[in-house]
């Protein structure tokens, strides 16, 4: 209901912890963009201080979302292209950064690759910050489970170096 239809689902078909597959929801009236979700990050328990999961009311579970522009080449042959599979990767990896760091993620966290490399050829962005899911960008979108828990949503947002940097040095003033 929040995202959209999910028109199919890249499957990871080798997973070295959690299973990490991405739902692709089409652009839609009112939507002229794909949604990427990632479905399994959840299943990972963060380890969120308990300063912000009592204060802050902050989820332990967490799963991502990605907008990508309308014509953006989501064909299986176009996947095969890095220039186009660097978002699947890039939340993949992001989803994978609690666990191999036993931390957590929230909104304003960044990823980064090593040094400045872009994540493909003539791609821009080496890094990226989460943020709170449009089109509601100051309310997080959380979603209730049956046990009494609930598994908050952020989006992946590129950056560039030079914007990471300045996202950076924003925190410390």
């Amino acid at each position: 209901d929040t995202f959209g239809e999910c028109e199919g689902v890249l499957h990871e078909t080798m997973s070295p912890d959690i299973h990490v597959d991405i739902i692709i929801i089409p652009p839609a009236e009112g939507r002229n963009f794909y949604t990427l979700c990632t479905i399994g990050v959840g299943a990972h328990r963060m380890n969120v201080p308990n300063e912000y999961r009592y204060k802050l009311h902050m989820a332990e579970r967490a799963e991502l979302v990605m907008y990508l522009p309308a014509d953006w080449n989501m064909t299986e042959e176009g996947l095969s292209d890095e220039r186009n599979y660097w978002p699947v990767r890039l939340m993949k990896n992001f989803a994978r950064m609690p666990i191999a760091e036993d931390s957590w993620m929230a909104w304003g966290h960044s990823y980064q690759r090593e040094g400045e490399e872009c994540f493909a050829e003539d791609v821009p962005y080496s890094s990226a910050v989460l943020l709170c899911p449009e089109p509601v960008i100051d309310n997080i979108v959380s979603c209730p489970l049956s046990v009494g828990k609930s598994v908050d949503f952020y989006q992946v947002f590129p950056l560039t170096h030079e914007e990471l940097a300045f996202e950076i040095e924003s925190e410390d003033e």
